[in-house]
């Protein structure tokens, strides 16, 4: 459990008094579950390595970085900050005119760190799978709806 206790401290460090330390790591916790739940969804339809590319603004964050890791089992390589979405298309186009592999294209984009999933909390993040993946089914419909009232919103 080193992996847990590691990760809470750092979220101790990041929240101030008004934040409830547990609210957050649950809301962190949650990302990468659902990162982990479009990941299964693609895999069905493609191939993919046991290694996960991030960008953005939250792959600046080491406690959500590292709990998509130990959540999904995989290392996770996070790109530098100019390889933002339009690069990964770029190279990805390459790539798909036949420039060259996408092989070869993940080489040509260099990696700024690589977190390690640590294996200490695959039981406890088993266990919390299991509970997420029940309130996921349970709360689709209030999902759809709120996406629904979201629509109506833009279009106002």
């Amino acid at each position: 459990m080193t992996i847990e206790i590691s990760i809470t401290l750092k979220v101790n460090s990041y929240c101030s008094k008004n934040y409830n330390r547990t609210v957050v790591m649950a809301f962190i916790e949650s990302l990468a579950m659902e990162i982990e739940m479009m990941i299964e969804d693609i895999s069905k339809k493609l191939s993919i390595n046991n290694n996960l590319r991030v960008t953005g603004g939250g792959s600046n964050n080491e406690v959500l970085v590292q709990t998509i890791c130990e959540v999904l089992h995989m290392n996770v390589e996070v790109l530098p900050k100019e390889m933002g979405s339009a690069a990964g298309a770029a190279v990805l186009a390459g790539a798909a005119q036949g420039y060259w592999t996408i092989d070869q294209a993940t080489r040509m984009v260099p990696v700024r760190k690589i977190y390690k999933n640590s294996g200490n909390s695959e039981e406890y993040f088993s266990i919390k799978k299991e509970i997420f993946r029940k309130a996921y089914r349970a709360n689709q419909n209030i999902f759809a709806d709120l996406d629904n009232l979201a629509g109506m919103m833009q279009k106002s």
